[in-house]
């Protein structure tokens, strides 16, 4: 009996050292958080801070240019002019863009009875980066499908911004497309789609105010500690190494040499080339099922068309890849779905038949004006082909 208690006392002292090593450890950290809070203090300027975050480590806004908080970065709200950064390119176009951030008029969201509104989601090339407005591939699709028109009436919505990636695509569809009511949404997937999108939300945009960093001094330079890590990353292995591959491409021996069609392939793993790897087709399709879900959420028709690389049409082949591989991705994804699909190779090698690649391309994917004609009229064509649409006195040729 008196062994049995010896050992019960012995188990609560255990037990109460235990909890005494515990609670001096508690202390020990909340002692030493302490101290660290009232050194931080001595340097903590909140308001500095948010303004060398804005300043320095969010890349600087052109002058048409806007950050958002989900998107990462949309077109200024009412611009109107020539985008200085495309005028020192010697590309000087002009941008308007209507009241939701979008480079388009403004159109009200509850369309009228006798309207069919498509919503084109995409990137720079949906934009119509080289192009003015009008001559954006949208805007001429909406011209060609209300030619001859009566009764019906089409908008054709441009939902390109430019630098986009899938995921970005997927986020202004939900947040701003599916504002306009759309009857179709026309998602153009070109191969740097599947660009891993970082959030700006925490490493960017949020100056890191709003939360506890405002209220402690140690978590905010801990945070900005991260932070500044984090961009320099994003920095040194992505936003430079992404263009390395354009000297090379512009010197045009991909034309005629293989070898070359596969360095370019290699160089642009950050840019188009990651559709030739797993990581990149991964991210694309996460997205476009979200896209998917979205259409039969809101009762849309849901269409990709495949924008492909220059190279992919004029390249002299390849050695080590498949140079159709980012279109039979895609299309064999879409046929599994029963999601309409079409690709422009076709259309856009039968029009260069007769015309140089320059009548059609400003570089290796933007298209000038009588390009976005072709794509129009493609994409309209098929649109009445698939039997998408029913048009009358339609002035699309078949």
């Amino acid at each position: 009996m008196w062994g049995f208690l010896r050992g019960e006392i012995h188990q609560r002292r255990s037990r109460l050292s235990k909890i005494k090593q515990a609670l001096f450890s508690l202390l020990l950290i909340v002692f030493v958080f302490f101290a660290a809070e009232c050194v931080a203090r001595l340097f903590y300027k909140p308001l500095d801070y948010k303004n060398t975050i804005q300043k320095e480590y969010i890349p600087k806004d052109d002058d048409y240019i806007i950050r958002h908080k989900t998107l990462g970065w949309l077109f200024k709200p009412g611009y109107d002019g020539k985008p200085k950064v495309f005028d020192q390119l010697g590309k000087p176009e002009r941008y308007t863009i209507n009241s939701q951030g979008l480079r388009d008029r403004d159109y009200p969201f509850r369309k009228s009875a006798d309207c069919l509104r498509i919503f084109c989601s995409g990137d720079s090339i949906t934009m119509g980066t080289g192009a003015s407005n009008d001559d954006s591939y949208p805007k001429a699709l909406e011209r060609h499908l209300n030619r001859g028109q009566r009764g019906l009436r089409f908008e054709v919505i441009n939902g390109g911004v430019g630098d986009y990636n899938s995921f970005q695509e997927y986020l202004l569809l939900k947040e701003i497309g599916l504002g306009y009511e759309p009857d179709i949404v026309i998602l153009q997937y070109y191969p740097n789609d599947g660009r891993v999108y970082v959030p700006p939300k925490r490493i960017f945009l949020d100056a890191g105010l709003e939360t506890v960093q405002a209220k402690s001094a140690f978590i905010y330079f801990l945070d900005r500690g991260i932070r500044r890590w984090m961009i320099s990353i994003m920095k040194k292995q992505w936003e430079k190494g992404r263009e390395r591959w354009q000297p090379r491409y512009k010197e045009n021996k991909w034309l005629t040499d293989k070898n070359e069609v596969d360095a370019l392939i290699e160089m642009a793993d950050k840019d188009w080339g990651v559709a030739w790897r797993e990581v990149g087709w991964h991210e694309a399709r996460k997205q476009i099922e979200k896209m998917i879900a979205l259409s039969k959420e809101h009762n849309f028709t849901f269409i990709v068309v495949y924008f492909p690389l220059t190279l992919q049409l004029n390249a002299a082949g390849s050695n080590n890849y498949d140079l159709l591989k980012p279109e039979k991705d895609i299309e064999n994804f879409c046929e599994e779905r029963n999601i309409p699909f079409f690709s422009l190779i076709n259309p856009l090698n039968e029009a260069m038949r007769s015309e140089t690649m320059e009548a059609f391309f400003v570089d290796h994917c933007h298209y000038t004006g009588r390009g976005a004609e072709v794509v129009a009229q493609s994409i309209g064509k098929f649109l009445v082909d698939s039997g998408l649409l029913q048009l009358s006195d339609h002035a699309i040729e078949k």
